[in-house]
């Protein structure tokens, strides 16, 4: 198949072509994802009412062109699991979907009511695979925008700004929409839907993540490797990972608490010992420490910083505290030493980054004190 460029110019992100019947499916119709494919040796990036932006600039003139059909496979399993997760939400739930929108990672519907059930959750997620397995056809029709306009049942009314003929999707007696995206043909086609989560957002709205399709069921595989993992990591059965996560995070928690009072005290011996080996070449002396940064972080609490100048420092990052010199003047002075520093701060506490060995640093901040 073949297709016409009449214009090619060059964008921020690509470059935009016009054709002559665009086949391929717009970006954001209708809350569906757009085609992909390639034009000639161009890949296509994106769709929309203006033209087709490609990859690499592309003269007028008849080019093959290719959509990527694996992908409309997928939109169209995602999309009918929305038509009918949407229509039994309705029908046996009053939940009005207010909004819909197919991403590239999972697709979301919004429904005109909050702090929905868990139960109701659950339910519906059962019945929709019950759909699914249920093998139901999926039709379609096209009729004219006033006869449209005239149809009972539909589980939203046309928009305004739908103008001509209008294509209708129906699910048997489960759901009827106006709809010009891609479906299955059945819906033992979408082989499974999955609710990933829910929330509730603005107003009295609630929004649903859904799976659906061969998504659904990578997404199963992974999940069920990640389990798998942390079963092995545990040495417990699946049903018990929970608790064993609960336990080590617990732990981790208790863990941390008492390193952190083990390092407060170990800091305040250690401000000792410092200050023995203080640098005090002239007044205030200058306190340098970089070896544990727990113990570092409470340093501070045990160091008279009215006559000491105290520098902690984790890799290439170092804070610098006083409250006998401007802590803020130091770093600028010490960033204008070498154009290798960059930091700043306040008076009495400062922060930089120096990518430079420690005794030259050291001599840097005894400059600087000078």
């Amino acid at each position: 198949m073949q297709i016409e460029i009449y214009s090619c110019k060059q964008g921020k992100d690509g470059f935009l072509i016009t054709v002559r019947e665009n086949p391929f499916y717009i970006d954001g119709k209708g809350g569906q994802l757009g085609d992909r494919g390639c034009v000639g040796t161009a890949k296509v990036l994106a769709v929309n009412a203006e033209g087709i932006l490609i990859t690499e600039a592309l003269a007028p003139g008849f080019y093959d062109f290719e959509i990527d059909e694996a992908r409309r496979v997928d939109i169209a399993e995602n999309h009918t699991a929305q038509h009918l997760f949407s229509g039994l939400a309705w029908k046996n739930f009053g939940l009005e979907t207010v909004g819909f929108r197919m991403g590239e990672n999972f697709t979301t519907v919004d429904f005109s009511t909050r702090d929905i059930p868990e139960e109701t959750v659950r339910t519906l997620e059962w019945q929709t695979n019950d759909a699914i397995r249920a093998a139901i056809p999926v039709t379609t029709r096209i009729l004219p925008h006033e006869e449209a306009l005239a149809a009972e049942g539909l589980r939203r009314a046309i928009k305004d700004k739908v103008t001509g003929d209008v294509r209708f999707v129906a699910i048997g007696d489960i759901d009827l929409s106006a709809c010009a995206g891609f479906h299955t043909e059945n819906t033992k086609d979408i082989r499974l839907l999955k609710v990933l989560q829910r929330e509730n957002i603005h107003g009295e709205t609630s929004r649903f993540y859904l799976l659906a399709g061969k998504r659904a069921i990578s997404d199963y595989f992974e999940k069920h490797e990640i389990l798998r993992d942390i079963c092995h990591q545990f040495s417990c059965r699946e049903k018990e990972a929970q608790t064993f996560i609960e336990k080590a995070l617990t732990e981790k928690k208790n863990n941390e608490s008492e390193l952190r009072l083990l390092a407060d005290r170990y800091a305040e011996l250690l401000a000792a010992k410092l200050k023995k080996d203080a640098h005090e070449d002239g007044a205030p002396a200058l306190l340098f420490y970089k070896e544990i940064p727990t113990a570092a972080f409470y340093l501070g609490k045990y160091v008279d910083l009215a006559n000491t100048v105290l520098v902690t420092g984790v890799g290439d990052s170092y804070t610098i505290q006083s409250t006998c010199r401007d802590c803020k003047d130091m770093v600028r002075r010490l960033c204008q030493a070498d154009s290798r520093i960059k930091g700043g701060g306040n008076a009495v506490r400062g922060n930089f980054k120096a990518p430079v060995g420690e005794k030259e640093l050291l001599d840097l901040l005894k400059s600087v004190l000078k």
